[in-house]
C-alpha cells in the first residue's frame, strides 16, 4: 500500500505518535503532530523539548499516524531522524501544521505564542502504510462501513469540509439517559447544569460520520 492510498488519512488532523530512546535503549513516547511532504515526514517541538536531548544520543526514531475507526489505517516511519533549526523553516512547518489541528485562527495564534523551535524529519522512504479493510466483517453497506470516519467537534469537522475533504455527513441522533441518572461526561458536558433536568427527560446526543472527497479514495 502507497501513501497515496491513505493520502486523507495524511492530510487529515490524525493523531500521531513519536517514539525516541534513552542512553539505557528505553523508549519514550510521545503525542505529536505533523506533517508529511514529498521527502519525509516532519514534526516541530520546542528547542528545549527532551525528545531532541534523547535523539543527540540516539538518532533513531519511529513515528506511527493511525485512525481509530474502521478501516483503521495507519503509517509506521522509523529510521535515523535529522534535524533543522532554521527560524524560518521551523515556521513555515508550524504554519503548515498548527491550522490542521487547531483551525486557522486558533493556529495562527499558536504559531506567533511559540518560542524557537525545531523541526524532527523522518525520511519518507522508511514509511510503511497499512488499510485493515479486507480484515473487517462484511456489512450491508461495506463502502460506507469501511470508509466512514468518526469526527469530533465542529471545528474539526469545519476543517474537513474547508480542505474539500468530504462527499457526505450523516448525523445520527439517539437518546441517551438523563444527566441525573448517568455520570458520564458526554453527559455532563453537554448538560452543565444537569440539576435542571429532570430525571424522565432523555438527553440527546450525536454521532457523526463522514464519507472522505471521492478524489482521496483509492481506485
Amino acid at each position: 500500500m502507497s501513501l497515496d492510498d491513505i493520502r486523507s488519512l495524511l492530510d487529515a488532523p490524525s493523531p500521531a505518535a513519536l517514539v525516541t530512546y534513552g542512553a539505557d535503549g528505553s523508549a519514550d513516547v510521545s503525542p505529536v503532530w505533523f506533517r508529511c511532504t514529498d521527502s519525509a515526514f516532519e514534526v516541530v517541538v520546542a528547542a528545549d523539548d527532551p525528545k531532541l536531548r534523547r535523539l543527540a544520543i540516539d538518532d533513531r526514531a519511529v513515528l506511527t499516524i493511525f485512525e481509530t475507526v474502521p478501516p483503521f489505517r495507519g503509517v509506521k516511519v522509523a529510521g535515523r531522524v535529522t534535524w533543522e533549526s532554521d527560524p524560518t523553516l521551523v515556521r513555515e512547518a508550524r504554519e503548515a501544521i498548527a491550522p490542521r489541528y487547531l483551525g486557522e485562527t486558533r493556529g495562527a495564534a499558536f504559531v506567533e505564542s511559540r518560542g524557537p523551535g525545531v523541526m524532527i524529519r523522518l525520511p519518507i522512504a522508511s514509511a510503511r502504510a497499512w488499510d485493515l479493510e479486507a480484515a473487517l466483517p462484511e456489512t450491508d453497506d461495506r463502502y460506507v462501513a469501511a470508509h466512514s470516519r468518526g469526527v469530533h467537534g465542529a471545528q474539526t469537522i469545519q476543517q474537513c469540509l474547508d480542505a474539500g475533504l468530504l462527499d457526505e455527513i450523516h448525523v445520527d441522533l439517539l437518546p441517551c439517559c438523563s444527566a441525573q441518572e448517568c455520570g458520564c461526561s458526554t453527559t455532563s458536558r453537554t448538560h452543565p447544569s444537569s440539576s435542571g433536568i429532570r430525571r424522565s427527560s432523555p438527553v440527546w446526543v450525536s454521532r457523526i460520520c463522514v464519507i472522505p472527497c471521492t478524489r482521496h479514495r483509492p481506485m
